[in-house]
């Protein structure tokens, strides 16, 4: 058995925001599995049950804020008893160009909230990992620290437009699903 977890934040304020992309795709792949998820409130996540390439797989995503989601992640993996390497995490990554997919077997945090959660959570960063690029705001010379920080929060945060979105998580998909592939036969 293997778990795949698409980080995001819970709520309609966030559906089609930067951040959510590891809920979208993972969104994808249910729908590719004909699953549909449910709540569970043991792990305070969405589930969904299925099977890809002859291998057990649990879709979850947490239903917490995106920088607790280590716990849904911890509580699923100690219920399933999946270890940290069997379970990959799809997630946004700000330094990757908007629509690149890169998958890692281990690494840090990388100063995403939702990893640090897991990696503290798990005490270990030796999990799989699927970065998606959702690249980073326009700069500008006369940008303070505190804009920056404020105009990244807003990158990531705030709506994009209907068209814009569904077209980074179409054309990521096929990626995400060779890579997800790639996984399941490790």
């Amino acid at each position: 058995m293997k778990i795949i977890v698409g980080l995001g934040n819970p709520g309609p304020n966030y559906v089609r925001t930067r951040h959510n992309v590891g809920f979208s795709l993972l969104n994808c792949l249910a729908s590719d599995l004909g699953v549909h998820f449910s709540i569970n409130k043991r792990f305070g996540a969405e589930v969904a049950q299925s099977s890809r390439n002859n291998t057990s797989l649990i879709l979850l995503k947490p239903m917490t804020y995106m920088n607790l989601s280590g716990d849904p992640v911890s509580k699923a993996l100690n219920f399933y008893k999946v270890t940290a390497n069997n379970t990959l995490v799809v997630y946004d990554d700000l330094d990757l160009e908007e629509g690149k997919v890169r998958y890692k077997e281990k690494g840090g945090h990388g100063g995403h909230n939702g990893m640090r959660s897991i990696i503290a959570q798990l005490g270990t960063s030796d999990f799989p990992r699927l970065k998606i690029g959702v690249g980073r705001p326009m700069r500008t010379p006369e940008v303070t620290d505190h804009d920056k920080e404020s105009s990244v929060t807003d990158w990531l945060l705030k709506p994009v437009d209907r068209t814009a979105y569904e077209d980074l998580i179409s054309s990521t998909t096929a990626d995400v699903f060779d890579r997800i592939d790639f996984f399941l036969k490790q």
